[in-house]
C-alpha cells in the first residue's frame, strides 16, 4: 500500500471519529469475566484492516519510531498482551512470560485507582491491591513472513494464542497520584498472572537479572502498542522495542530512565525492561503505570523473593520445573 492510500485511510477514518474512540480510561469500570475470551487460536495470516488504526489518529508515519522498532524477527517473543477482557480487542498492557505458566506486568495494569483526600498532600489517587481484576486475558504473537518491508505492521504474517489467567498483585503494592496523574509515590508495581494452561512452545520465558541495574545503563524495553493517548505514533497490538538509559536508581525499586527521541512515549505499561549482553539477555524490570513526568519501570531484582515465590506457586500448581535457565528468550 503507498503511502498516500495510507494517508487516505487514516484521513478516513480520523473524519469517522474512529480514531481513539475505543481507548479506556484509567477510571473505567473493569470488564466482566465473562467478557475474557476462551482459549483459541488466531490463524496465521495478515492483520486485520482495523490493526492499522492508530490509537491516537497520529497520520504522518515519521511519528512511528517513537513507539520504536518492530519485533518482526521475534527477538522480544516472551511479551505478551494483557486485558481486562479480549486482549485482540483492546490491548490495555503489556506482560512478560519468566516461566510458561506465569506472567510478570504493572499492578497498575490489573488493579483500579480510586480517590483518595490526604489532609496537607497534594495526592488525589490511590492505586493497592485492594481493587484488583481476578482473571484477565492474555495473548501472544509470533511474527511469520514480512511481505512488505516498507509497511510491516500491516504487512506481517501473525499469530496469535489467547489464555487466560488469575491476578495476583504484590501485597505491598501502593501508586499516589496527584490530581494530574502524576506518580507522587510508588513501591512495588508488579503483578502475577497465572496462566490456567502453559503458553505453547517456543515461549519459555525470560531469565531474572542477578543484579541490580546502574545509573547511565542501556537497557532495552519492550511491549505492544495499546489503547492509549500517552503513546505516539505505532500500531495498536504490533510489539516494538526501543532503546533506554537508566537515569536514577532507588532502594524503593523504582527506576527513573530516559528515551530516544524528543517526544515522551508511554506506550510499554507493563512491559518488560532488559539487560542484553551479546546474545545473553535477562529481565531487570517492568514499566510502570503512565505518567506525564519522568517515566519509570519497577526493579525485579528488589523484588526478586517475592517473584521467586510467585514462580515456585505457578510450578507447583502446575508440575513443572520453576526454574529458569540463562538463556535467549
Amino acid at each position: 500500500m503507498s503511502r498516500a492510500a495510507y494517508t487516505l485511510f487514516f484521513a478516513v477514518m480520523a473524519a469517522l471519529g474512529l480514531g481513539a474512540a475505543g481507548c479506556k480510561s484509567k477510571t473505567e469500570e473493569p470488564a466482566s469475566e465473562d467478557s475474557l475470551p476462551e482459549q483459541l487460536m488466531v490463524e496465521e495470516g495478515l492483520p486485520d484492516a482495523t490493526e492499522q488504526l492508530r490509537e491516537t489518529g497520529v497520520l504522518e508515519r515519521d511519528m512511528d519510531p517513537y513507539a520504536g522498532e518492530m519485533d518482526d524477527r521475534n527477538r522480544y517473543v516472551a511479551t505478551v498482551m494483557i486485558a481486562k477482557g479480549n486482549p485482540l480487542d483492546s490491548v490495555e498492557c503489556s506482560g512478560v512470560l519468566v516461566s510458561p505458566h506465569l506472567v510478570l506486568t504493572a499492578g497498575s495494569c490489573v488493579c483500579s485507582p480510586h480517590s483518595v483526600e490526604t489532609p496537607g498532600t497534594i495526592e488525589k489517587t490511590l492505586i493497592d491491591s485492594s481493587a484488583c481484576a481476578k482473571r484477565v486475558g492474555v495473548a501472544t504473537a509470533i511474527y511469520g513472513e514480512v511481505l512488505d518491508k516498507q509497511y510491516k505492521e500491516t504487512a506481517t504474517q501473525v499469530k496469535f494464542q489467547l489464555y487466560q489467567g488469575e491476578v495476583r498483585p504484590h501485597p505491598d503494592l501502593e501508586l499516589r497520584l496527584d490530581a494530574r496523574g502524576a506518580v507522587v509515590s510508588s513501591k512495588a508495581d508488579l503483578a502475577a498472572i497465572v496462566l490456567d494452561t502453559p503458553v505453547a512452545a517456543g515461549h519459555s520465558g525470560v531469565p531474572l537479572a542477578d543484579a541490580e541495574v546502574q545509573s547511565n545503563e542501556a537497557l532495552v524495553m519492550a511491549g505492544h502498542v495499546r489503547n492509549t493517548p500517552q503513546a505516539i505514533g505505532g500500531f495498536m497490538r504490533v510489539r516494538y522495542s526501543r532503546r533506554v538509559q537508566v537515569q536514577s536508581v532507588s532502594l524503593e525499586g523504582r527506576i527513573l530512565y530516559e528515551q530516544q527521541g524528543a517526544l515522551l512515549y508511554n506506550g510499554y505499561m507493563g512491559g518488560p525492561c532488559f539487560r542484553e549482553k551479546g546474545t545473553a539477555r535477562a529481565l531487570v524490570g517492568i514499566a510502570s503505570v503512565d505518567s506525564d513526568e519522568q517515566p519509570s519501570f519497577t526493579s525485579t531484582y528488589v523484588f526478586r523473593g517475592w517473584l521467586a515465590a510467585e514462580m515456585r506457586r505457578a510450578a507447583g500448581r502446575s508440575g513443572t520445573p520453576s526454574g529458569n535457565s540463562k538463556k535467549k528468550e
